[in-house]
C-alpha cells in the first residue's frame, strides 16, 4: 500500500473488498498480512462477525462505533500477537507483567478473552463458548517447550550449590561408597615402608566381635585394623596425608 491506512478506512477496505468478490487471502496479501486470519483477527477485534462471506456487526441498537481507547498494556498484547509472537511469557514482560498467569488475569478484567480457534484475545461477547479458556491451560507446543526449559533452568539453578559441594568432595565420596557395601571391604597396598608389630589392648568382647567377623567376612584382623585405621584418618583430617601415602 503507498499509504498506512487508519482502523476505520481499512475496515472499510475489506468490507467494500469482499463485498466485490475478492477473496481474503487477495485482501490479506495487498494489506500486508500472511493469510487471511490476520484479517479474521483484525476484524474480530473491532467487533465483525463472518457471515456469509463478508464481516457484519452483531444486531445491536444504534450505530456500532469501535472502540476508541484501547489500555496501554492491551495495545501491546494484541499487536505482538498480530505480529505473530506466540511467547505469552514474552509478552507479559513488554507489557508490564512479571508473568504469563498475571496477563492472562488482567487481559480477562479488561473484558478480553483468549480464543483457541485464533489463538489470540477478542473481545468479551466475540468468543464462542467452546473456543473461549485459559491461554495458560492449553498452549502451542513452542510455548510449552520454552516453558520446559525455563523451569529446568531454574531448577538446577538450585542444586549447584550442592553440585559444587559433591566436586569437591569427589575423592571422599567414591572412598565411602566404595567401602559402603561390607562384602566389598577395600584393601590398600603399602609400596614403601617395613611391616612393624604393634601391641593393641582393648575390651575382651570387642575382640570377640573382631574375631567373629574375620571368620566370617573370610577377611584378616590386618586388613581389618588398616582399613579401619585409613578410613578414621582420611574421615578426620588426615585426608591428604593418607593419599599420599598409598601413591607412595
Amino acid at each position: 500500500m503507498a499509504k498506512k491506512l487508519s482502523k476505520e478506512e481499512k475496515i472499510e477496505m475489506i468490507l467494500e473488498s469482499l463485498a466485490a468478490g475478492q477473496t481474503r487471502d487477495e485482501l490479506a496479501e495487498v494489506l500486508g498480512y500472511k493469510n487471511w486470519r490476520g484479517i479474521d483477527v483484525f476484524m474480530r477485534r473491532e467487533g465483525y462477525l463472518l457471515e456469509d462471506g463478508n464481516y457484519v456487526l452483531p444486531e445491536q441498537e444504534g450505530e456500532y462505533k469501535p472502540e476508541r481507547f484501547l489500555p496501554g498494556p492491551v495495545r501491546i498484547v494484541l499487536n505482538q500477537l498480530e505480529k505473530g509472537n506466540r511467547d505469552l511469557s514474552d509478552i507479559a514482560v513488554r507489557a508490564g507483567f512479571k508473568t504469563r498467569r498475571d496477563l492472562t488475569n488482567y487481559m480477562k478484567s479488561q473484558g478480553w478473552l483468549w480464543c483457541t480457534d485464533q489463538n489470540t484475545y477478542i473481545k468479551e461477547g466475540l468468543v464462542p463458548q467452546e473456543l473461549a479458556m485459559d491461554p495458560n491451560d492449553e498452549q502451542p507446543e513452542e510455548l510449552n517447550m520454552l516453558d520446559n526449559e525455563e523451569s529446568l533452568d531454574l531448577s538446577l539453578e538450585r542444586f549447584l550449590p550442592l553440585l559444587q559441594f559433591l566436586e569437591a568432595h569427589q575423592e571422599q565420596l567414591e572412598s565411602m561408597l566404595q567401602s559402603a557395601d561390607s562384602n566389598q571391604i577395600p584393601k590398600y597396598n603399602f609400596h614403601a615402608g617395613h611391616n612393624v608389630t604393634k601391641s593393641v589392648f582393648m575390651s575382651g568382647n570387642l575382640d570377640q566381635l573382631i574375631r567373629d567377623f574375620s571368620t566370617e567376612m573370610g577377611v584378616s584382623q590386618r586388613v581389618m585394623f588398616e582399613t579401619a585405621l585409613i578410613q578414621f584418618m582420611e574421615r578426620y583430617g588426615y585426608a591428604k596425608q593418607v593419599k599420599v601415602l598409598l601413591e607412595s
